[in-house]
């Protein structure tokens, strides 16, 4: 196939900021605990892999013998009522509603050391070990102190006499019936997704060690009572679309705890009576025992949890350019049996999600213009850093309700999960507010995929079948693309979510894997030339290449996958090479081949990998490689608009200030489609 002639209008508006966002620790991960807990002594999050709270309340002992509270502490009176020291606002909650935690804070008995659990379900039977959370009254005050310290019952410190004196006094002017007024609260801003019905706190007072096995021993001081979660097991979350090869079709993703028949009501805005047909729904899930290596592999607080049951229902017989309103959901017997019954949704309970709106693909040959948002390396909420994920996640939202656009393209290294099953949820419930509107296409990073063991035996999903990745390395935490091969699905060509490509109005999409073999010769070099080869350029003018890590950093290193794949880049004329990984904005110049410009067929390469993770202090802008013609240390995105077959135009947004930093216009001429 022939290179096609294409022209560039650069507007670069500036290439540099004094309003930067400035992080300084780059390559700092800190999986965040289920409620993002933060140590008191530094201020900073608590790393749910290793958490030493967590290790300890493994090997300690625990009891529910209130006695032992006074019989090893003379100052204490045994007739200190313990119940109702802790408490929540609420008897109910839906996933992401704020939840309070409060207790007495002047009671004799609780000092900073004590220890909450968090248990799903919420049963007196189950373990006190099986606790989904755990952490002690001093990082529940979210305060940063400059220490606080361990004392024994024996021992009263000043604040626990204080607490004592003020006891007595209540107990004396209300004949025993003490209430205590000083209350500290803990503010779950965001419930997380758990598919339990019910779930409670647990407050322990902890003792130095039991006897002299040199161990902690905790005994119970109080429970909350059962927390209900709100159609906890099948409330749909996690909802999001895809598209296939078909664009007459949208593929559509949804989660639930208890298992059942999926299926999607739609209805046209425009017409309707017009019936939409969809696939009988498919249902999957993977286990910690799916996963290559720890920690994705352990179960425990902070680690594996179980993803419910993932859902997709395909939409069939679109039109292009329609909205369409749909809402999910699910038929279930109590027994569970319905899953296996497409007929069940007439004779058994049904759970259907909140009505939404979704819009179809642009029209082959559209002369309406259409916009992408792409950008990578975002995070969830609580991820170790203060970043810019939720600033990404709420101008997308913007561009995808308001502004209208039409689907949204995600460069690798999602959630940053590490191996913690419960940031996925946290991230996709982060998305959904655009996600449920558009397709979300998502490219495998080095944080979805790399792993050094455990691929072997038919573990990886990709395929793969030596112990280790491409690139030996431990960035998924043992993950090896399960949780992100069976949340995504790619298209339906190609190797699921690895590699893939799909029509998208005058787009042709190409996904492929940087963390895969790409040299010349290999699976993938071999399926992305035979995909490329079967463009048809006066179909699909345009024609933009996806991946995560660059083929050139700014420090002016090259992947030793580069010279093959770009031989491909100019031999089939790619307009855009989109990639994520370095935390910048970098746009080269036009006609990127071989670290020069100008080179004709070669396309713009662009870094984005700016929507959210602390952004790079290394590999940055300092660098004045020649091929550098912008470049920004700032968290933002990328929008392409598609305005017709002959110009393109690409928009670097700050979210920062929502300013335009950068863009480029392409255009090609249309006698030589």
């Amino acid at each position: 196939m022939m290179a096609l002639p294409l022209l560039l209008c650069f507007l670069t508006l500036e290439t540099s900021s004094s309003n930067e966002v400035t992080i300084t620790d780059d390559d700092k991960i800190v999986t965040p605990t289920l409620f993002s807990i933060k140590d008191p002594l530094s201020g900073e999050f608590i790393n749910a892999l290793a958490n030493p709270l967590y290790d300890d309340l493994q090997s300690a002992t625990f009891s529910e013998d209130k006695n032992e509270l006074f019989e090893t502490s003379s100052y204490l009176d045994s007739n200190l009522p313990t119940n109702n020291i802790i408490s929540v606002d609420k008897q109910e909650v839906k996933f992401g509603e704020k939840l309070e935690l409060s207790w007495n804070d002047d009671h004799p008995l609780i000092s900073d050391n004590d220890v909450l659990t968090f248990h799903c379900p919420a049963t007196s039977t189950s373990s006190h070990k099986s606790f989904l959370e755990a952490f002690t009254i001093g990082q529940a005050k979210l305060q940063h102190l400059a220490g606080f310290k361990d004392t024994t019952p024996n021992t009263p410190t000043r604040t626990q006499l204080r607490r004592l004196r003020r006891y007595e006094t209540l107990r004396n002017s209300t004949s025993n019936q003490v209430v205590m007024t000083s209350r500290r609260r803990f503010e779950i801003s965001f419930f997380p997704v758990l598919r339990h019905d019910e779930c409670h706190f647990r407050l322990w007072k902890r003792h130095a060690f039991n006897g002299t096995q040199h161990r902690q021993h905790l005994t119970l001081l109080s429970r909350t009572p059962p927390i209900a979660l709100k159609d906890g097991t099948v409330a749909p979350t996690g909802i999001h679309l895809s598209v296939t090869t078909d664009p007459s079709q949208m593929r559509v993703h949804f989660t639930t705890g208890k298992y059942g028949h999926p299926f999607v009501d739609v209805v046209s805005i425009r017409e309707p009576w017009k019936h939409v047909t969809s696939t009988a729904g498919t249902t999957t899930t993977y286990s910690a025992s799916d996963m290559c290596q720890s920690p994705a592999n352990e179960t425990g607080a902070g680690k594996f949890v179980s993803p419910g049951y993932l859902h997709t229902v395909t939409l069939k017989g679109l039109d292009f350019d329609t909205t369409y309103n749909y809402r999910v959901g699910i038929t279930f017997d109590d027994d569970d049996n319905s899953a296996n019954n497409a007929s069940a949704r007439f004779t058994s309970k049904v759970h259907y999600s909140d009505i939404f709106n979704l819009t179809t693909a642009p029209a082959p040959n559209t002369t309406t213009p259409y916009s992408l948002i792409i950008y990578g390396d975002q995070g969830a909420p609580g991820v170790g850093w203060e970043g810019g994920f939720n600033l990404t996640t709420n101008f997308t939202t913007r561009e995808v309700v308001d502004a209208g656009a039409r689907s949204v393209h995600i460069l690798g290294d999602l959630s940053y999960a590490h191996g913690a099953a419960h940031v996925w949820d946290s991230w996709m419930s982060m998305i959904q507010p655009f996600a449920v509107h558009v397709p979300v296409m998502a490219v495998v990073g080095n944080y979805e995929y790399d792993h050094s063991e455990g691929g072997d035996g038919g573990k990886d999903p990709s395929g793969v079948t030596t112990p280790a990745g491409y690139y030996v390395g431990d960035s998924s935490g043992g993950e090896c693309g399960v949780p992100i091969a069976k949340r995504f699905m790619g298209s339906g060509n190609g190797n699921g979510v690895f590699w893939y490509s799909y029509d998208y109005g005058l787009l042709h999409v190409v996904v492929i894997s940087s963390e895969h073999d790409l040299a010349k010769g290999s699976v993938q070099y071999d399926w992305m030339e035979g995909d490329l080869n079967g463009v048809d350029r006066t179909v699909t003018p345009w024609l933009i290449v996806e991946t995560h890590r660059p083929l050139y950093f700014p420090s002016g290193h090259q992947r030793k996958q580069a010279p093959g794949v770009e031989h491909l880049l100019m031999k089939y004329g790619v307009d855009l090479f989109l990639t994520g990984h370095v935390h910048r904005y970098v746009r080269s110049c036009s006609g990127f081949f071989n670290a020069s410009c100008n080179n004709e067929g070669s396309p713009t390469q662009i870094i984005v990998g700016t929507g959210g993770k602390i952004l790079s202090n290394t590999r940055g802008c300092h660098y004045s490689q020649i091929w550098m013609k912008s470049c920004w240390k700032m968290y933002g995105y990328g929008k392409l608009t598609v305005h017709n077959k002959t110009a393109l135009h690409w928009e670097f947004v700050g979210v920062v200030d929502g300013n335009v930093k950068d863009e480029v216009w392409l255009y090609r001429n249309e006698t030589s489609f």
